[in-house]
């Protein structure tokens, strides 16, 4: 499915063009998109279920928070109340100020709430965390969660 072609959307769902398989845009991505825009557009969202590609403006390319799955944890034994760390979402990126906290209806999943946003988080990617240098834990990115509108 991720080679078949499908549709270019905004973050509203209306249809700016077509793509020729989302296995070729990670999120994040700026150039190769293919829609005439006013301004730049970026690769908010892939949608495998609706073979679609979510674009949007830099604004909405970033997160102040994310819900990781399948955690697993090494420092402590499990994360049974909300806990500052440090969070890494990129290989070779540096660790950034997040709250973690338990989801009591998806166990096995933590919401991460970073102190800034974050740009281009990537469903499928790990999120590692930290406290000061040991390892605790981590997950797999399932989704960001919008940020709210100022």
């Amino acid at each position: 499915a991720g080679f078949l072609p499908g549709p270019i959307l905004d973050q509203v769902g209306n249809v700016l063009g077509q793509h020729q398989g989302i296995v070729n845009f990670p999120v994040g991505q700026r150039r190769g998109i293919g829609v005439a825009a006013t301004e730049p557009l970026y690769v908010l969202e892939i949608r495998p279920e609706a073979n679609a590609v979510v674009v949007g403006p830099a604004r909405l390319n970033h997160s102040h928070s994310l819900i990781a799955a399948d955690c697993s944890w090494m420092g402590i034994d499990a994360l049974r109340r909300p806990l500052q760390a440090e969070v890494k979402i990129r290989y070779g990126a540096a660790a950034v100020p997040a709250q973690l906290a338990p989801l009591a209806d998806a166990p096995g999943s933590t919401k991460v709430s970073f102190a800034h946003p974050q740009r281009a988080i990537s469903p499928g990617q790990a999120a590692v965390f930290y406290e000061a240098d040991t390892l605790l834990g981590g997950g797999t990115i399932e989704r960001a969660l919008a940020t709210p509108a100022k």
